[in-house]
């Protein structure tokens, strides 16, 4: 099957930093309903049918969501391409060639674990972020540390972590966003912008339904994809301004 016929011209972009030598960390969002969580299973099912024992993850801010909302697309995934050889069980995705893809809980837990040291002992291939906005940096911090411990060597595979997320500030602003646009981006990393506009497999009521957000900010991110959306009219200094305080290049 050529899933290049399938997919966005956004999403094929992605994959190729997905399955490239160069890119570990990729940032892949924008306005909603732009294909990011389709993304995400595709890539992993290719990868892991294409290399049998590997371990991956997928990680939200709550278990639960994981299961409720990955599973629904990721079901809606194999069945639209065929893809078989795997089942669900224990929190994670099996596969017959004995690859496997864990469901990470990246819940920030203040008292019981303000440092996500649950995650120090897991050893994956590589891995997803989904819905990155509602997960604290010291998650991916610590995840970065996991990758490339799963047979990477024998596949000569980078170890790489896919994230995506609607526009955020935050780390994801400040660590993939503002880097591209100025021309600062560091070596391994990669933002690719995804708006509703480029996935043209949306229904005309999928659309409609983001046409009538009428709250300010909600709009800007979730239809418009502006990682520069206005502040809160009741802020008393913008977010930009704040950051750009430590900066001092004029």
């Amino acid at each position: 099957m050529n899933l290049n016929n399938l997919l966005t011209k956004q999403q094929r972009r992605a994959l190729k930093k997905l399955y490239d030598t160069d890119t570990a960390f990729l940032l892949y969002g924008g306005a909603a309903m732009g294909g990011k969580t389709w993304l995400g299973c595709v890539w992993l099912y290719t990868v892991c049918i294409a290399y049998p024992q590997t371990r991956w993850f997928i990680g939200r801010d709550s278990l639960k969501d994981t299961r409720e909302s990955v599973l629904i697309t990721w079901s809606k995934v194999c069945e639209r391409y065929n893809f078989k050889g795997w089942k669900y069980g224990e929190n994670e995705i099996q596969f017959d060639n004995g690859s496997t893809i864990s469901f990470l809980d990246l819940s920030f837990y203040p008292v019981k674990d303000p440092f996500f040291e649950r995650l120090g002992s897991k050893e994956y291939t590589g891995g997803w972020i989904e819905e990155a906005g509602e997960v604290k940096y010291d998650a991916f911090d610590v995840l970065k540390s996991r990758i490339g411990r799963q047979l990477n060597d024998k596949y000569n595979l980078n170890g790489k972590i896919l994230i995506t997320a609607n526009p955020k500030k935050g780390w994801l602003y400040n660590e993939f966003y503002k880097p591209k646009v100025s021309g600062t981006m560091q070596a391994g990393y990669d933002f690719i912008q995804s708006l509703h506009t480029d996935n043209d497999k949306l229904p005309d009521a999928a659309v409609d339904s983001l046409h009538r957000i009428t709250d300010k900010v909600k709009r800007q991110r979730l239809l418009l994809g502006d990682w520069d959306y206005d502040d809160d009219d009741n802020s008393l200094i913008p977010y930009n301004k704040i950051i750009d305080c430590f900066t001092n290049s004029f």
